[in-house]
């Protein structure tokens, strides 16, 4: 599904341009009460900050009257985001980073959300390389000819995947055999030996590994940890919150008002974990037990009121430059667009 989007961003900018044109003056109108604005979010761990923000009426706080809508993954999200169905949505950086270099539209980054990486003594991370528990694969050349479910190509998984295994010294178009497989479905493959491997995400790998279906692997010094993202750097953002340029146009505000509403609500999250979790299974629809489990051992969430540090900025120029090696993106992409600074 997220491949075949990409070839159709330059007709979803044409029925943006014909619904900017049908409404005309929202920043006049506008200009004299919240801001409504409707946000895509996905139904994954990354997004438990914006329903706290939400719940606890931060958005409101800032002068946001926000409607929340759910989107399978971040491509779904970014393709309502440019047909201007919705106003900001939840995304990883590769579809953004997409659109910029097919089409010259560049979506603003107004907050970080869920990182992976090395936070306060522990590696926390929300994903792995899965395979059955009596598998005969314990390293990564053992999966040469082998085949591996991804939750979608052109994904930022897809990528990363195709950049671990030629680090580990594979071609991985030639020697791996990508499955596309919704991440639901994954672990009931995994468990009939329809796939040799899963590349799993949060909640399905707590999930699976909670009933002793699969282990991940790990194999120093390639994949130090469980975590693929991890062999770009000590850290990776995994997703953030992304508006439309128009938006930013209009309220020229947005970034440093959503920015604040956001930090707001990540540092409610981490002094009131207990409620947090409450919020997290009301809006995921899933046990507490996982929530707790994401939210402790899955990744981290940084506030920032007042932007970016050196070092994030190194991580997402990792990224940039993954995609660009990859093929993720055709044209080069200026990263400072991308980011709307508070």
């Amino acid at each position: 599904m997220a491949s075949k989007m990409r070839g159709n961003w330059g007709a979803l900018i044409a029925a943006a341009v014909v619904l900017a044109i049908a409404a005309p003056g929202r920043a006049d109108a506008q200009a004299r009460q919240p801001v409504a604005v409707k946000i895509g979010y996905l139904p994954f761990i990354d997004s438990l900050p914006v329903f706290i923000a939400q719940e606890k009426k931060f958005l409101s706080e800032e002068g946001f009257q926000a409607e929340l809508h759910q989107f399978r993954f971040g491509g779904l999200a970014m393709e309502a985001l440019l047909t201007k169905r919705i106003d900001i949505g939840v995304s990883a950086f590769i579809q953004p980073s997409q659109i910029a270099a097919e089409t010259g539209v560049y979506s603003r980054l107004l907050h970080p959300l869920l990182w992976e990486g090395e936070h306060k003594g522990k590696v926390l991370a929300s994903n792995a390389l899965m395979v059955r528990k009596e598998s005969s694969i314990r390293k990564l050349s053992d999966f040469k000819g082998k085949t591996i479910a991804v939750g979608g190509f052109g994904t930022l998984q897809y990528f990363a995947l195709q950049a671990l295994f030629k680090k580990a010294g594979m071609d991985p178009r030639r020697d791996i055999k990508f499955l596309e497989l919704p991440y639901p479905t994954q672990p009931g493959a995994l468990d009939a030996g329809k796939i040799d491997g899963a590349a799993m995400v949060e909640p399905f790998l707590g999930y699976t590994e909670e009933k002793g279906l699969a282990r991940a692997i790990v194999d120093p010094p390639v994949l130090k940890y469980r975590s693929y993202y991890l062999i770009f750097g000590r850290e990776f953002p995994v997703s953030g919150l992304w508006a439309h340029p128009d938006l930013v146009r209009e309220f020229p505000d947005t970034g440093k008002r959503m920015a604040r509403a956001l930090a707001r609500s990540i540092e409610w999250m981490y002094s009131n974990q207990d409620e947090a979790y409450d919020i997290g299974t009301k809006w995921l629809k899933l046990e507490r037990k996982f929530i707790k489990r994401m939210v402790e051992d899955g990744g981290y969430w940084k506030p920032y009121p007042r932007g970016w540090t050196e070092r994030d900025w190194q991580s997402l120029r990792a990224q940039v430059k993954l995609f660009e090696e990859y093929g993720a993106v055709k044209k080069p992409v200026d990263i400072k667009r991308l980011v709307e600074l508070p």
